[in-house]
């Protein structure tokens, strides 16, 4: 059982987890393609992520990621805790807009509570291009500057997310396309803006993006 402290400090890793990745693209990636409007049916459902075992619904427009923590708590710990309240039967924490439903036995308090984080909501700031069987999602991080992920499916219809990390050949990218060294001193960063011809060769070439989650399929697609 998870103490009350140890789910918020999960969900502080969750909010803090959005830190700037190592490659970013003035534009939405691929340049010049249409942005598209919801994810292909075969790419929707229910999936297990294998990293953190939480569920992953992927709907129309939305990824969400969902993960039940289990926890047991005192009156003295909720009462030494900043933004945690008791009240009855309910546990009220400033982080979530819902109480969270607690059994009170004694001095013992236990619950539930669903940790939710949404991975991507289509919009002006998030948008979705098809691109040689791959559905490449671009985050807009400010003004000429996009994060951009790869998400694929595999034979099984299982989801496999790519992240773009700072090549081990620098020199093999620049020679594809012109490479900005935009790093401060609390990151290394670069910035590329290629056509799209360049970015298929980027992808051909395997350089930049790199595997960081799996998504295992529970549900067939959905229309939802």
């Amino acid at each position: 059982m998870k103490r009350i402290f140890g789910a918020i400090f999960m969900l502080a890793l969750l909010a803090s987890a959005c830190s700037e990745p190592p490659v970013v693209f003035e534009e939405p990636q691929p340049k010049d393609l249409e942005p598209k409007a919801y994810f292909e049916p075969v790419y929707r459902g229910v999936f297990l992520c294998e990293s953190d075992s939480a569920l992953v619904y992927v709907k129309a427009k939305t990824i969400h990621k969902e993960k039940k923590y289990s926890f047991t708590t005192d009156p003295v710990e909720i009462d030494s805790t900043p933004g945690v309240e008791l009240i009855g039967n309910q546990l009220w924490l400033k982080e979530f807009e819902d109480p969270i439903p607690v059994n009170v036995d004694g001095d013992s308090i236990t619950g539930e509570m669903v940790l939710k984080d949404t991975l991507f909501n289509l919009g002006e700031d998030q948008m979705l291009k098809y691109f040689r069987g791959h559905h490449i999602l671009n985050k807009k991080i400010e003004k000429n500057k996009w994060e951009v992920l790869i998400l694929s499916t595999d034979y099984g219809l299982n989801l496999r997310l790519f992240e773009a990390v700072m090549p081990e050949d620098l020199e093999k990218l620049e020679k594809i396309t012109p490479v900005k060294d935009i790093s401060t001193e609390e990151k290394e960063q670069i910035l590329l803006a290629p056509t799209v011809a360049e970015f298929r060769e980027i992808l051909r070439q395997q350089l930049i993006f790199q595997e960081c989650d799996f998504y295992i399929r529970l549900k067939l697609p959905t229309a939802i």
